[in-house]
């Protein structure tokens, strides 16, 4: 009988012991240890606010950090071996090595003063064993196993490696399979049965199978004292790895975390929680990270498990019922030390600021990551692993394009795409609101299918299709959107206002119902409301170039232009497809009332980065014709280089277009040519544009025929009479 191998439905991977061995990922309904885990839910505790601005702007704009809906949406990534890679094939790292296990025993094993800590009022042991002095429990800080031991009849100690959060951690041999492993201390508390009850409580843990999670072989105890035997991993820490070389670069770090984020995925779907996570439980060995220090982890809800966490890493609730997001609220920690140098103590989990740090100062979108990833408050940070992962593969794809000046585009999970799709001459020279992205209907939902299918149709259609779609899917969310989004179309408002109040009264952290709100603050000429609203979204989707491009936009119909150029920058940088963006950053680029040549050459840039695949990408070269010869809407009329003659010339005759808007551009620079070389402003002698001599007779000529050819495209006969008109006045006065 032939079996079929069970595969991923997010990414097509195979399903190893229960997890997709390419993205980590649990099939949904499978569950392998204990009770199914309940669905990540945000608290009705208070939600905080922060007033750090995420731009210039001089728009005083309120960020609630990650007040968002907590739906997890399917990742969309590239090939397997790039999804194998980590830090998704963007980032190339450095290949750990596997340390010989012998070469890591120590020499000299012996806790630091630092590290001896009673265990149960945490004051400082002066001795490497004794009594508190404060509590009076009994504490041990000396190896309890020697080289040449053997525990449970098979496993034969070698000797201390480290000593963690909950005592030694030995390196064994297993004689009976012949191979290495770890045996960390988990217990000692001078009676063998609770050292046994305590081992047999851990059991569920050897259920654990995660390719990025160390394996569990065994437990076991020895006298009073407990222990988990690990399989060995001989790579390197990332502490150590942070040791060595200081703060690591944005993307190296990055690409680690994400690496170990399909760990938390399978744990969290498990019911288990983490607890403890930070540069020292994890590990690079080969060319992947994997968890290594299972000693923590507990079940979530569990009212009687111990709480194991380190101090600057633990989230506030952590020591009364972590979570799954507390244990997120670790991965951004985690992140924050490793690519900065800050104070990691308790009652100091604030993140500097970027003024005060270069790191964050330089990377607006990890530094909105880090924020609600580190949210006080468990509500508005990400709800599960998956959205972190997604946001933070976002964040570094925008990491490395700035790194690199190599565009890193990817498929949004969360935004259709640019909302101008279609050549639009308004869009060239003001931001206008068929500009803004529209939004993905979410797979999950039944409708999403059918409501995709729907683009295209005209208001009435479309409103009698969407009836019938409510009749079909009557619980349908996306439904809701669609709904004001037509409301949108027809500039009804108050229904849109109406409807996305009521969403957000069963759902305040719906970001989609936020993001609708600024669509119609935008239409409705309310540009400052757009920009509160849409750096919410920025706050809550830190990896979605769509949300910045949203923003950027409003900032700059309000008027600051300053502000919406590095949005706009960083977008059309990291994905060119985004034209909107370029477009934009063209406009701030010219910003001044009388754009200098300096300022017409970096707009150039700016239009230059849509790629020829674009259906835009005619327009803007267009644009680049106009920007270099045309006198600009409501712009003082500045003198123009010979020089940017010939460029708009060459633009111009590569496109090779045939149609009324061309034509109409060629006459326009042959005229405007023409008066610059007549006015004396431009020596034209020996150039050539457009095939015509740069002289005013040949310039006029060629504007002529170029007017005769536009009017052949007139959509009526005045259209024509009035284009045959202008040609005869651009007509050189001759004598015959």
């Amino acid at each position: 009988m032939t079996t079929t191998a069970l595969r991923c439905a997010s990414c097509g991977g195979h399903i190893v012991d229960g997890a997709c061995d390419d993205c980590g990922r649990v099939p949904a309904g499978l569950n392998l240890i204990g009770d199914e885990a309940p669905p990540a839910t945000r608290s009705n505790s208070s939600r905080r606010t922060r007033s750090r601005g995420t731009t210039s702007s001089s728009i005083r704009v309120t960020v609630a950090v990650g007040q968002g809906a907590a739906k997890r949406v399917p990742a969309t990534r590239g090939s397997t071996s790039r999804r194998r890679a980590l830090g998704g094939g963007l980032v190339s790292l450095p290949f750990q090595p596997t340390t010989e296990p012998l070469d890591l025993l120590m020499k000299d094993p012996a806790v630091p003063a630092n590290k001896r800590i009673c265990q149960k009022c945490g004051t400082r042991a002066l001795y490497d064993q004794g009594f508190c002095t404060n509590c009076g429990v009994q504490y041990n800080f000396v190896p309890s196993l020697a080289a040449a031991d053997i525990v449970a009849g098979q496993y034969r100690v070698k000797g201390p490696i480290a000593y963690g959060g909950l005592g030694w951690i030995y390196l064994g041999f297993d004689e009976l399979l012949n191979r290495w492993v770890v045996l960390k201390g988990l217990l000692n508390s001078k009676d063998e049965e609770a050292a046994a009850a305590a081992m047999a409580e851990r059991q569920f843990l050897a259920a654990v199978k995660h390719p990025k999670i160390v394996q569990i072989f065994n437990f076991t105890n020895r006298g009073a004292e407990g222990f988990i035997v690990m399989e060995y991993v001989g790579g390197k820490t990332i502490s150590a790895i942070r040791k060595e070389r200081g703060p690591l670069p944005v993307a190296e770090a990055i690409a680690y975390i994400l690496g170990i984020l399909p760990a938390f995925a399978y744990l969290h779907a498990q019911n288990l929680v983490y607890c403890d996570f930070k540069p020292n439980n994890f590990m690079l060995d080969g060319d992947d990270v994997k968890l290594i220090d299972m000693g923590a982890v507990r079940r979530i809800g569990d009212p009687d498990g111990a709480v194991f966490g380190t101090v600057g890493y633990m989230a506030p609730e952590a020591d009364q019922d972590p979570s799954a997001v507390s244990d997120l609220y670790t991965v951004g920690r985690t992140l924050a030390e490793l690519v900065m140098n800050f104070k990691m103590a308790k009652g100091d989990d604030e993140l500097p600021w970027p003024e005060s740090d270069p790191v964050l100062a330089d990377n607006e979108s990890l530094k909105l990551f880090l924020d609600r990833a580190c949210a006080k408050d468990p509500a508005l940070r990400f709800q599960d692993a998956d959205e972190m992962f997604e946001q933070l593969y976002g964040v570094l794809r925008e990491v490395v394009c700035l790194d690199t000046d190599e565009p890193k585009p990817a498929t949004s999970a969360k935004f259709l795409s640019d909302g101008l799709v279609t050549a639009n001459e308004q869009a060239v020279w003001r931001p206008i609101g068929e500009s803004l992205p529209r939004l993905r209907p979410d797979p999950d939902d039944a409708a999403a299918g059918a409501i995709m299918a729907s683009a295209g149709l005209k208001p009435d259609k479309l409103a009698s299709y969407l009836a019938d779609l409510r009749r079909q899917f009557p619980r349908s969310k996306e439904l809701n959107y669609a709904e004001l989004d037509l409301a949108l179309g027809r500039g009804d408002y108050v229904a849109v206002q109406q409807g996305t109040e009521a969403l957000l009264a069963t759902d305040p952290y719906d970001w989609k119902a936020w993001f609708i709100q600024g669509r119609s603050a935008f239409l409705a000429g309310n540009f400052k409301l757009a920009a509160e609203r849409f750096a919410r979204i920025r706050a809550e989707l830190p990896g979605e170039p769509a949300a910045q491009l949203a923003l950027a936009l409003a900032l700059e119909a309000f008027g600051e232009p300053a502000a919406a150029e590095p949005v706009y920058d960083r977008v059309s940088k990291a994905d060119p497809s985004y034209a909107s963006a370029a477009f934009g950053l063209a406009r701030c680029r010219l910003s001044g009332a009388a754009p200098t040549a300096a300022d017409r050459k970096s707009a150039v840039e700016a239009l230059n980065r849509i790629p020829s695949t674009s259906a835009l990408y005619i327009a803007a070269q267009m644009a680049i014709v106009r920007v270099l010869v045309a006198d600009l809407p409501h712009k003082t009329p500045t003198p123009r280089s010979i020089d940017e003659f010939r460029q708009a010339s060459e633009v111009y005759a590569a496109l090779g277009v045939d149609n009324q808007a061309a034509h109409l551009l060629a006459a326009d620079l042959l005229l405007k040519a023409a008066q610059e070389v007549d006015a004396g402003r431009i020596a034209g002698k020996g150039a050539v544009l457009l095939g015509y001599p740069a002289n005013p007779k040949d310039l006029k000529f060629g504007a002529e025929k170029a007017l005769r050819r536009a009017a052949r495209f007139a959509a009526d006969l005045p259209a024509m009479i009035a284009l045959v008109d202008r040609a005869n006045m651009a007509r050189p006065r001759t004598l015959f």
